[in-house]
């Protein structure tokens, strides 16, 4: 994984050596979860976020598509 790019998955950003990122992975239902992001945990399917900025922006894009599904629903 040396000299691996890694790039934000919200904003395009590339990690830098003193960022500290966030992991997010999808439920099998789609429902985001972060956690501390390393090089030791990378799995496949594993989502990079830059830090909480973009990690709201993602859980609020979720929480948006919520809402406008139960509007369908109603």
């Amino acid at each position: 994984m040396i000299g691996q790019s890694i790039t934000c998955e919200e904003c395009g950003a590339v990690r830098g050596a003193a960022n500290h990122w966030f992991e997010l992975r999808r439920t099998p239902s789609g429902s985001p979860y972060f956690r501390e992001w390393t090089f030791e945990a990378e799995q496949p399917g594993t989502e990079h976020i830059c830090g909480e900025k973009c990690a709201h922006s993602v859980l609020g894009k979720f929480l948006t598509a919520l809402r406008e599904l139960s509007k369908v629903a109603a």
